[in-house]
């Protein structure tokens, strides 16, 4: 539980670990899925020429994908990067009266605040995928559905780094 970006380490030898590699890694992927992959791969190209055979810091990059995409990405960076852990999802679905009742907890101490993608599949073999935006420790999403999803997944593109489970009530 500590942060990619983590200040309290004296000995930079022990920066090179799994925490840095592996969730770094997948900060980049979420960062791919934030800004869009055009984007993302314009963002790179100019982080590289620019800071190619020099230093640079985390606040660079962030700077850098921020000018290629006109977004501010200061929580995204803070969230991920800069803060320990990542969420803790336990949620549970129901469907009642032709609404879709998706109960979502974070279980972790700090409360994330992303954008989770949800496939529906229905009996009839469609399927759809809704987006929710997580801002709360504990939160509901109830959209009007036509007919009882058979399966109901959470980030069945796996762009999320979380630990969760899911169960029909």
């Amino acid at each position: 539980r500590v942060p990619i970006v983590n200040t309290s380490i004296e000995n930079y030898m022990q920066l090179l670990n799994t925490n840095s590699y592996q969730k770094g890694g997948w900060v980049l992927h979420m960062l791919r899925k934030e800004v869009g992959d055009d984007v993302f791969w314009e963002g790179i190209r100019q982080y590289y020429d620019r800071y190619k055979l020099s230093n640079a810091y985390t606040e660079d990059l962030k700077n850098v994908f921020e000018a290629v995409s006109g977004k501010q990405l200061d929580q995204f960076f803070d969230q991920w990067v800069m803060q320990a852990g990542q969420p803790e999802i336990e949620a549970s679905w129901s469907f009642n009266n032709g609404k879709l009742n998706l109960q979502i907890d974070q279980k972790q101490k700090e409360n994330f605040v992303f954008n989770l993608e949800v496939k529906l599949t229905y009996a009839d073999g469609s399927s759809e995928i809704r987006t929710i935006v997580v801002n709360q420790k504990s939160q509901t999403w109830t959209p009007g559905l036509n007919s009882k999803p058979m399966k109901v997944e959470l980030d069945p593109n796996v762009w999320l780094l979380f630990e969760g489970q899911l169960r029909e009530r």
